[in-house]
């Protein structure tokens, strides 16, 4: 029995290191996940903020246009990458994903082309937007978020 000490002791330390491994490895995952999501969150957030910035502009300038057009284009860009990402990471969650963004382009749009005919704001009043633009994009939201959390659990991670 003494023979086999050393080998049981190797054993264990091997299995430990692996499983440190693992662990550490998982641990990395999760937070590239976690940032990820976060980004695409955050594209979301942006697109839905896009008539309100649109609606604070300080003129009507060709530069304030064109500067309008690149947000307009990089937040869509953003949530183009993001759909496809979430996809490749996991189908259900690029689904629900979809489903957030499909339920806020259906207004952002229309709410963009009134920001923008609304005279450019002169006073910093004008710059409170009230009552604001609704999305009802609340149970799309809730349901991407379910789906974010459970993808970040550790088993989802670990390989």
């Amino acid at each position: 029995m003494k023979d086999y000490f050393p080998l049981v002791v190797a054993v264990v330390a091997a299995m430990t290191a692996l499983a440190g491994y693992l662990l550490n490895g998982a641990a990395g995952r999760r937070a590239e996940r976690m940032r990820r999501y976060a980004d695409a969150l955050d594209a979301v957030e942006r697109y839905r903020q896009l008539p309100y910035t649109l609606r604070r502009r300080h003129n009507e300038t060709a530069e304030i246009r064109d500067e309008m057009a690149r947000m307009i284009s990089e937040v869509q860009v953003a949530l183009a990458f993001h759909r496809r990402w979430l996809r490749l990471d996991a189908e259900e969650l690029g689904e629900a994903y979809d489903a957030l963004v499909n339920k806020i382009q259906l207004k952002n749009k229309g709410y963009r082309k009134d920001a923008l005919a609304a005279p450019p704001a002169t006073k910093d009043v004008e710059i409170e937007i009230s009552p604001g633009y609704k999305f009802d994009d609340d149970l799309d939201r809730v349901e991407c978020l379910r789906r974010m959390r459970k993808h970040l659990r550790l088993r989802h991670n670990i390989f």
